[in-house]
């Protein structure tokens, strides 16, 4: 391929008359339009797409990269977006519950779990547990288990109370952790162990996000629970003891124990009670031990959900 260098000066002059000489700024300016008109037209054909093409492209449509914040500005931002993933949630559940474990809830979903929970353990246990079937002791632990020991005359009727179990809201674990065994000829005796799935009844006229006290408040509180309990029919050991308090966010938590005596149902009528009273405190352990007679121990501890 020639290769023309337009800034290369001529060495010298040829001879002949100077009339005769085209002027080389009119050749070069001859060549460098000739070159430019045969690269348009190549490349034209080559690479420019066709009108046709050109038309039928879709029109580009441009992302915008700054927006207004006016409208998220407002400082109760949060609350706001707590009501509307309240309401997706209410509307993605069954109608009635909020079909989620535990540990996945917000933190006032919590609380209102939290303090249903006691109440929907013994209703269950009601509904399940049949004449004939006696507890030894029964233990419900951090909103989630429920461990039970105890006696069945028959063991046809602890399979049946086994059965009555998992048709419930729980998953009743596998042996080693529940089990039936022979009493030594005098009945069944039985070990039970469950995982609770509930779920946050959303329909529930008391929802204790509704009713959070302040932490003023607590001691009184405290004071409603004895009373409720000594109307039940329960006999207290001693005052409540506060055990510890945890700060959440705006929110604190406060744990107390409390112990004392009654019979199974007094006890469940106490907490029953405390439902129909809209006290708001939860039952993160509660532990019955049977006594002589009709009579349980009763060991238990409360939380209060209180604001700073």
């Amino acid at each position: 391929m020639v290769r023309i260098n337009l800034l290369k000066k001529n060495a010298g002059k040829r001879p002949g008359p100077s009339r005769f000489r085209p002027p080389v700024r009119l050749i070069s300016a001859i060549i460098i339009i000739g070159a430019a008109a045969a690269a348009v037209a190549f490349f034209g054909r080559r690479f420019l797409p066709t009108m046709q093409e050109v038309k039928s492209r879709p029109p580009e449509t441009r992302v915008p990269t700054s927006f207004t914040p006016s409208t998220y500005k407002k400082t109760d931002i949060v609350e706001e977006v707590v009501r509307e993933i309240s309401s997706e949630r209410a509307g993605g559940g069954t109608g009635r519950l909020l079909d989620l474990s535990y540990d996945k809830l917000s933190f006032l979903e919590k609380v209102n779990y939290e303090v249903l929970f006691g109440k929907n353990v013994f209703e269950l246990l009601s509904r399940a547990v049949p004449q004939g079937i006696g507890l030894r002791s029964l233990e419900v632990a951090d909103f989630q288990s429920i461990y039970a020991v105890g006696l069945g005359t028959t063991r046809e009727l602890v399979s049946a109370t086994f059965i009555a179990l998992k048709s419930e809201k729980l998953e009743l674990l596998p042996q080693p952790f529940s089990y039936i065994t022979s009493n030594n000829g005098d009945g069944y005796r039985f070990v039970v162990t469950c995982k609770t799935k509930f779920g946050l009844d959303l329909t529930d006229p008391f929802q204790a996000s509704d009713h959070i006290p302040s932490r003023e408040d607590i001691p009184l509180l405290t004071k409603k629970i004895t009373g409720i309990g000594e109307r039940a029919g329960l006999q207290w050991s001693g005052s409540p003891l506060q055990l510890d308090a945890e700060k959440i966010g705006a929110f604190r938590r406060f744990h107390y124990r409390y112990r004392g005596t009654a019979s199974y149902s007094d006890f469940v009528k106490f907490l029953l009670s405390l439902h129909e009273n809209k006290i708001p405190c939860a039952f993160k352990k509660i532990n019955l031990i049977a006594l002589d007679g009709s009579a349980v121990e009763i060991e238990s501890q409360l939380i209060f959900t209180a604001r700073e």
